[in-house]
């Protein structure tokens, strides 16, 4: 997963086949609503990402262990640059992590 470059607000959080093909990565609620998922703001390298609800609501995105441990995920940018690379012809601005929780 990736997020991807886009003059949009909110940027794309997207999955990229080997032949290019770009997949929609959603959340899912408890009650099976699918939620887009969006890098939606930027602190030094990090991207933050979150849940978008229809109403505009921004939830964090979690990642969970084999072993029941939680992950915050974010987007992490290792080059200066808007665009990070290419990826099968996507064009990448930060690759999509599940990092330790910090508390």
């Amino acid at each position: 997963m990736k997020v991807l470059v886009s003059g949009d607000a909110l940027s794309p959080v997207k999955a990229i086949g080997k032949d290019g093909t770009i997949y929609d990565v959603k959340a899912i609620t408890a009650d099976g609503a699918k939620l887009d998922v969006k890098g939606a703001s930027r602190s030094g390298n990090v991207y933050n990402i979150k849940a978008i609800s229809a109403n505009g609501e921004q939830m964090a995105v979690k990642a969970i262990s084999p072993h029941g441990l939680f992950y915050d995920v974010k987007g992490v940018k290792f080059t200066a640059d808007d665009k990070e690379m290419d990826l099968n012809g996507a064009a990448v601005r930060a690759h999509v992590k599940a990092l330790p929780q910090v508390e």
